[in-house]
């Protein structure tokens, strides 16, 4: 019998959910977080977005030590918005770096699909096979670009 690991949090990617903070994608870079703690490469994409908690602006930093102790964080996006996934990335870079007990769930990969990604993430499938095992094109079709760093 195989021991599940711990699980510390939730990171959610859907449309649907209950939004208590919003991340515009339209803002200047603040100097507390413009350099972001996503692969190299990314980092010259990346801008820090302005996090808006009703009236309330907040840094990026501190967007991110409120949600650090939530169980489970939903971050939606609009799916062919390149900005939103950088976004995602750093917002899941940050909240691993705190603590990397952290699954990452896609509502475009279905459960039938696991032991594929499992597969892909232990290096034993390629990118290519487990686009093909997992029927992304099929399934989703969205440009797995956008996806590939996250995952």
């Amino acid at each position: 019998m195989s021991s599940l690991p711990i699980v510390s949090r939730i990171v959610c990617f859907a449309l649907g959910g209950v939004l208590t903070l919003s991340v515009s994608t339209c803002s200047s870079v603040t100097k507390e977080s413009s350099t972001p703690c996503s692969e190299p490469g990314i980092d010259q994409a990346w801008q820090s977005p302005e996090v808006r908690k009703g009236e309330q602006t907040l840094g990026f930093d501190e967007f991110i030590r409120q949600i650090s102790s939530r169980d489970v964080v939903f971050i939606g996006e609009s799916h062919d918005r390149y900005e939103h996934h950088l976004n995602q990335l750093e917002i899941i870079c940050r909240l691993h770096d705190q603590d990397p007990n952290l699954v990452i769930a896609l509502e475009f990969f279905q459960h039938p699909f696991q032991s594929s990604l499992d597969a892909y993430i232990d290096g034993q499938l390629s990118t290519d096979e487990m686009l093909e095992k997992t029927e992304y094109y099929e399934r989703w079709g969205y440009d797995y670009r956008l996806y590939e760093p996250i995952l």
